[in-house]
């Protein structure tokens, strides 16, 4: 399942829109290849700092013995495609011998979010008509838009989470009858993101989940104050089993990529560690 955040930066007579890969100019598309196009957007979303050149060479060059030319030439790609130059730079600053720093401003458009799981069905949320939030680098989003936009995934996200567990914990009541699961822990999920602004959003799902779960008659869910205690501590699920007494914990982890926030989650078995669902 993913959850993405539809955005578009605006430079100038310039877009980019990086779902689509494509870099317009007045509504016209200019030609960039892929490994250009990668390092611009590199570029443009770590504005706020110089990106070394082996940073990048590491990133878009898998750590591969390349010519240092070939970064060159690349940026050089860039600066083409932007009317650019070295000398007089409007977008792409370079640090002699050390690596490039975008300095155009940047103005950042949000459409709307939108949750797509595997097997293909779709949740649009689109945001109301309040004023873009216009971001000069490197300043970061205020805090009163980037709230009410993690609102809206929160809500999205946690109804999407709410629909797959469900339907996966009545999947195994109906195929382990006369076992079904009575008791569950629903434990914090783990960022992986390496975002401490994503850290809220998978607390408050953990929470949500929690709290819809207990509405199911005759399932037994431990408590926020409960699971919480566990909260960033490596502990099996047989000795979590042990302790909270309940027959299947659910593990999730959010992983944060691009505009992209990858939730994997598990139910397993507490006394023989299995894997009952994952989705």
């Amino acid at each position: 399942m993913a959850v993405s955040l539809k955005i578009s930066y605006v430079l100038g007579e310039f877009e980019i829109e990086p779902d689509n890969r494509r870099l317009l100019r007045n509504g016209e598309q200019i030609h960039l290849t892929k490994k250009p196009f990668g390092v611009l957007l590199y570029l443009i979303e770590n504005r706020e700092r110089m990106v070394s050149r082996k940073e990048l060479l590491e990133n878009f060059w898998d750590g591969h013995e390349v010519y240092e030319e070939t970064l060159t030439k690349c940026v050089g790609a860039i600066r083409k495609a932007f009317g650019d130059t070295k000398e007089q730079p409007q977008f792409i600053q370079t640090h002699w011998a050390e690596g490039y720093r975008f300095i155009y401003p940047v103005e950042e458009r949000q459409s709307g979010f939108e949750i797509e799981r595997i097997r293909g069905v779709k949740i649009v949320v689109e945001e109301n008509d309040e004023p873009e939030t216009k971001i000069e680098e490197p300043i970061l989003l205020p805090e009163k838009s980037a709230r009410r936009n993690s609102r809206l995934i929160f809500a999205v996200t946690s109804l999407a989470i709410v629909a797959i567990v469900l339907g996966a914990w009545y999947w195994q009541k109906a195929k382990t009858a006369p076992a079904p699961i009575e008791s569950i822990a629903v434990m914090p999920f783990v960022n992986q993101s390496g975002n401490t602004d994503i850290e809220y959003l998978s607390d408050g799902m953990t929470e949500t989940l929690i709290n819809s779960l207990s509405q199911i008659p005759n399932l037994n869910v431990k408590a926020r104050s409960t699971v919480f205690y566990y909260k960033g501590k490596e502990i099996s699920p047989q000795k979590i089993g042990e302790e909270l007494k309940v027959q299947a914990v659910l593990l999730g982890r959010v992983v944060q990529r691009g505009y992209d926030l990858k939730l994997s989650l598990e139910l397993v078995n507490t006394q023989t560690q299995d894997v009952i669902w994952s989705e």
